[in-house]
């Protein structure tokens, strides 16, 4: 194809991809608990 995109809108989706990858980090981790909580839950169903 023959398609022309200028670099100002190269960098500007650029930008946006990089801002949408960030928020996406962010709300993967959010539902890690700690490694304490991990270890409570586990001392109330592990025995010894």
């Amino acid at each position: 194809p023959t398609v022309f995109i200028c670099d100002e809108c190269v960098e500007l989706c650029m930008d946006i991809i990089r801002e949408e990858s960030k928020s996406s980090l962010v709300k993967a981790g959010e539902g890690v608990p700690s490694p304490q909580h991990i270890q409570k839950v586990l001392d109330d169903y592990v025995i010894g």
